[in-house]
């Protein structure tokens, strides 16, 4: 691609995000559903790099520091990120700078895609627009869902890549299978949607090529960004068991229970899925619009300068829409793990990139038309923006105030990550670092000291005149090893609670804990590394050879 209009698409889509994150410097963060578990993970991810621990697994300010395993089960790069920018930022910018990142990328990506299709000015509003769209608002100034933000900002490139296979074939498997890979190492509901509208996608292509032999290298592609993401997804399949992984589809995050305006006995609940479905209702009234024009209208030629995406957009756009609706409740139940995707409205990811780039191809052939288009299109985001920012919750010292208290006393933990031994909502916020207890469970006086007490390790010396049990303030889990006096140790659990209770011998002991490297994870490891060289491989043997 030419460096210019890059550098115009770049230039656009950082001015149009910073608009976007404008409120943020009169009004504080905005403070939306998912604010505090994000700033919480940043914080803690933070926590461990300053004590040495580059790729963290154990959330240790959980729980009011007994700890959760929180970066087992939640996907590595937006919290990683996050934790990178309170590394260059103030805390209170954290969040805005994560947000001009993700959708600066998200209009860029777009202008990518756009590019092979449209004009340039018309490729870089279609980035603008779909950088802007009206969910992309919600997410940023209601829902704070920034990993699924991310995600929607590399969702153009999958698409851009699975759209080249025909041109380029075994070229394009390298590219998608990392774009596939880092999408699912962001957040995995967000990653499983990706998953069957990529695939939706392949069979579409297939078939208005009339070539089956395209989903070979869509399928490697996939399964090689699966093998990338292997780091994450294997360590996080194999210890569901372990916590109370259940807890994802609770009350309130069923897709049953959001559909689009979809009625729950909560009353914010239901306010929040009205206006999230009345933005559903707009666009996907945009794309019907788009679709019976196109049909119509033989002078607006949307079809023809699209060419190959049309029927792919226009397959993705019909196909998120009917997934947001009630009547396919029983493809949720039946299609594997697509429950997990948790929120149907969560499509709208899908669906605003479908119109956002239909849109642009459609206001594109008159420059009047264009014009008119564009500045009603403006008056639109523009009135969105400001209902989200008037109904946002917002806080002008929220960060700040989350991290002083998160590392003074910790934070709540969640229940999904919630160890099967713990009953998290019972941990006692004042007892120490380690605390002697007799056969009774009464506290001894018995000295434990402290030496060391990293996020994944900690030293501990303990003196007894008579056989005790040293209690840690440290939720039970299997990664978990203690060893006293170098010898390990079977360790026992506080019932209810689930803190580690460790016996000790009368005398004085030396109590080493370690979060162990489990085997998933080495296999994980293995796995991505394995991925990545095939990527390498694949794409040196795909790279077109010079002619003779």
């Amino acid at each position: 691609m030419e460096r210019r209009p890059l550098t115009a698409a770049l230039v656009v889509s950082v001015v149009v995000a910073l608009a976007v994150v404008s409120p943020f410097w009169f009004l504080g963060n905005a403070s939306g559903h998912d604010f505090e578990f994000h700033l919480y993970s940043w914080l803690d991810a933070a926590h461990s790099w300053r004590a040495g621990v580059l790729f963290p697994r154990w959330a240790e300010l959980a729980n009011y520091k007994y700890g959760e395993p929180r970066f087992i089960f939640y996907p590595p790069l937006s919290w990683m990120l996050g934790a990178a920018l309170s590394f260059l930022l103030p805390w209170k910018m954290v969040a805005g700078a994560f947000v001009v990142l993700a959708l600066t990328v998200a209009g860029v990506s777009m202008f990518r895609l756009a590019r092979e299709y449209l004009p340039l000015p018309d490729a870089v509003m279609a980035g603008a627009l779909y950088l802007a769209n009206p969910y992309h608002l919600v997410v940023v100034y209601i829902r704070s869902a920034y990993a699924e933000l991310l995600v929607s900002a590399l969702f153009p490139l999958a698409v851009l890549y699975v759209l080249r296979l025909p041109r380029e074939c075994w070229r394009a498997v390298g590219p998608l299978a990392l774009v596939f890979g880092a999408i699912w190492l962001t957040n995995a509901p967000a990653a499983l949607m990706t998953s069957y509208a990529l695939a939706l996608l392949l069979v579409v292509l297939a078939w208005a090529e009339r070539s089956p032999a395209l989903l070979l290298p869509g399928a490697a592609a996939l399964g090689t960004g699966l093998m990338l993401a292997a780091v994450y997804i294997v360590p996080a399949t194999a210890e569901q068991s372990w916590v109370r992984i259940h807890e994802i589809l609770s009350a309130g995050l069923t897709p049953d229970e959001n559909f689009l305006f979809a009625h729950t006995p909560d009353r914010l609940h239901d306010a929040f899925n009205a206006a999230v479905s009345t933005v559903a209702v707009i666009e996907i009234g945009v794309l019907a619009l788009i679709i019976l024009i196109a049909l119509v209208a033989r002078t607006v030629n949307v079809r023809e300068r699209l060419g190959k995406a049309w029927p792919a957009l226009i397959a993705l756009g019909e196909f998120s829409s009917l997934l947001m609706v009630r009547m396919t409740a029983p493809l949720w139940r039946v299609l594997p793990k697509l429950r997990f995707i948790q929120f149907p409205w969560r499509w709208l990811v899908v669906l605003s990139f479908c119109v956002a780039l239909l849109v642009a191809a459609s206001l594109a052939p008159k420059p009047r038309l264009r014009i008119a288009g564009w500045l009603c299109v403006a008056v639109l985001l523009g009135f969105d923006a400001h209902y989200f920012v008037v109904h946002g919750w917002w806080d002008p010292d929220g960060a700040d105030t989350v991290r002083s208290e998160a590392l003074d006393i910790g934070y709540d933990g969640s229940d999904e990550y919630a160890p099967v031994a713990t009953d998290h909502y019972d941990l006692v916020k004042e007892l120490p670092a380690a605390s002697l207890v007799d056969d009774d469970g009464r506290l001894s006086d018995a000295h434990a000291l402290v030496r060391e007490w990293l996020p994944e390790e900690r030293r501990l010396e303990v003196e007894t005149h008579a056989p005790a049990h040293l209690m840690l303030r440290l939720v039970s889990y299997p990664a978990w090893q203690v060893k006293v006096n170098e010898h390990l140790v079977e360790t026992a659990t506080r019932e209810g609670t689930g803190e580690i209770v460790v016996p000790i011998a009368a005398g004085k002991s030396e109590v080493y804990v370690r979060f162990v490297r489990t085997k998933d994870r080495v296999v994980g490891g293995i796995v991505s590394v394995a991925g990545l060289l095939l990527i390498v491989l694949v794409s040196v043997l795909a790279r077109p050879r010079p002619a003779d």
